[in-house]
């Protein structure tokens, strides 16, 4: 598997929770005990993996991932 596929799921729960309070900071981390304006740092880097991370068709036709598994004939 690409080392980058591994960062997705990471990367949603961090989408999850960093989300803009009523006055536009960042939920999570106000809660953490940080007042940082959203979108906080966690959240850029989860939306920059989200648009970085390729599909599992697009590694496969890169030759990065192996086709997926064909019946035995």
């Amino acid at each position: 598997m690409h080392p980058s596929a591994n960062l997705t799921p990471a990367a949603d729960a961090i989408l999850a929770v960093h989300t803009p309070d009523d006055t536009n900071m960042c939920a999570q981390c106000q809660f953490e005990g940080r007042l940082v304006p959203h979108p906080c740092a966690h959240r850029r880097w989860a939306d920059a993996v989200n648009r970085s991370t390729p599909t599992r068709d697009t590694l496969i036709v890169l030759g990065l991932l192996g086709a997926p598994d064909q019946p035995q004939q």
